[in-house]
């Protein structure tokens, strides 16, 4: 007879969800166009179907639903105090400094500099 032995694999813990920056609810364009977004998933769920099944596609339609208008919250939990209008300054000088990394000339990676510069004084 022969031995085996055998290793457990630890499995991967599921990362837990970002939360969704319901704080966006508070306009009320972006309000409407989930509340027309809901209404328009849950036709579906007029359909004779069992509670698991209606429970999965109420579930999944709302979590679709948010995750196209209102999206998650960005960044680590250190940085949830920024505010949006910080985050949109942030892509902004990102892709200010990449188009003046990609630059042809001189002249034009000076001028994307100078760019680079009134974004990051305001």
């Amino acid at each position: 007879m022969g031995k085996i032995s055998l290793k457990l694999k630890w499995s991967a813990k599921k990362k837990p969800s970002r939360p969704y920056a319901v704080a966006k609810l508070k306009d009320p364009q972006t309000s409407l166009r989930y509340e027309l977004e809901l209404s328009n998933r849950f036709t579906v769920l007029q359909e004779d179907l069992s509670i698991e099944e209606k429970w999965e596609l109420f579930s999944t339609s709302v979590k679709a639903s948010a995750e196209t208008v209102i999206d998650h919250k960005r960044g680590t939990n250190r940085e949830r105090w920024i505010s949006d209008r910080t985050w949109n300054l942030i892509d902004d000088r990102k892709e200010a400094k990449k188009r003046k990394d990609q630059a042809f000339t001189r002249a034009r990676a000076q001028t994307e500099a100078v760019n680079i510069e009134n974004l990051t004084r305001r």
